[in-house]
């Protein structure tokens, strides 16, 4: 068994804003800066973005695109999901009510949406699809993903993954108590900030990536996630079954991660997975997360997650190197 070791950070992530005087706090809000609850957050203007002004950032292809991923299925759309968790209080940031409201509360995300729905529609073309026959473009589904409370979580994770898990039940049935299982071993290195991210170049450990996210998203992200059955049919006809291996197919030579035309797909680590399944229902299996790694002396490590209703969700580590029947289940961010 590997011994790991490594120095726990001081204190826990913050926010950049929270010891803001309140002078402060409020020249940060006249600029449109989110600063947190206050006086700065109550002079954030709530109307969103005129359409013209809109369009001229987004085409309109990409933003009907968006607009209808975020309000499909109605009082469990993820614009409604989000705003359930807000509502009790779970969330430390403000729910979008509208695509239009999103793109104020996160200006950058303008181009991001630009770019999934391209992802998507090229996707879709490859004809690319799951080990049960599924259109792998038809189980991607768009996820808000809230960056600045998973900020302030990285040191609490399985607590604050099992309380917004549990109103997320409420909502379908009262009677139950699914909530997260996150081994000790993997809460111990989100916390510790020893989990990779690989996700982009150059890797880098948790809590650095959250802060990248965070300058280049800003208070929310957005992804496309795969919500069906997790993997390809292209990656079981390949014979190779390991997660060492499988990140390193692509349609670029040597491309790695995983790649689909010139997209990027293995961006699923644990807190896109945390999104993803806080948002939605996804189909019960046993599958691992190609973005994150944890390196030990002789060998690495990937999350793998098992989501089972009545049961709940597990998530521990796998070795890396290690042939799998699981699939990864993938992600654009």
């Amino acid at each position: 068994m590997p011994i790991y070791s490594y120095e726990i950070p001081d204190g826990t992530p913050g926010d950049p804003w929270e010891r803001l005087s309140t002078e402060a706090g409020a020249a940060l809000g006249r600029t449109g800066i989110d600063a947190g609850a206050g006086p700065a957050r109550e002079l954030l203007p709530d109307t969103p973005p005129e359409p013209r002004k809109l369009a001229e950032r987004v085409g309109s292809a990409a933003l009907n695109w968006a607009r209808a991923e975020l309000t499909a299925g109605g009082a469990e759309s993820p614009l409604s999901v989000w705003k359930s968790y807000e509502d009790h209080g779970a969330l430390h940031q403000r729910a979008p009510d509208s695509l239009e409201h999103l793109l104020q509360l996160s200006p950058n995300l303008s181009s991001k949406v630009e770019r999934l729905y391209a992802a998507w529609s090229d996707i879709r073309a490859t004809g690319e699809i799951t080990p049960h026959g599924e259109l792998l473009s038809d189980t991607l589904k768009t996820v808000l993903i809230p960056w600045r409370t998973i900020q302030k979580h990285l040191h609490d994770l399985p607590l604050w993954a099992d309380k917004l898990q549990k109103i997320k039940d409420n909502w379908a049935n009262p009677a139950t108590e699914q909530a997260y299982t996150i081994d000790i071993i993997t809460a111990e290195v989100v916390a510790g900030n020893t989990l990779f991210y690989r996700a982009g170049s150059p890797v880098v450990k948790t809590w650095d990536y959250v802060a990248k996210m965070r300058r280049s998203d800003g208070l929310w992200g957005i992804g496309l996630m795969q919500t069906g059955t997790a993997g390809l049919q292209s990656i079981i006809d390949s014979g190779v079954l390991t997660p060492d291996t499988i990140c390193s197919l692509g349609s670029r030579p040597g491309a790695k991660p995983l790649y689909i035309g010139d997209h990027r797909v293995s961006c699923m680590g644990i807190l896109e997975w945390l999104s993803l399944s806080l948002q939605e229902d996804v189909e019960n299996q046993l599958c691992w997360l190609p973005a994150n790694r944890l390196y030990g002396t002789e060998t690495s490590f990937v999350p793998q997650v098992f989501t089972f209703k009545g049961i709940g969700t597990q998530i521990s580590l796998m070795d890396a190197g290690e042939p799998q029947v699981a699939q990864p289940r993938l992600a654009i961010v």
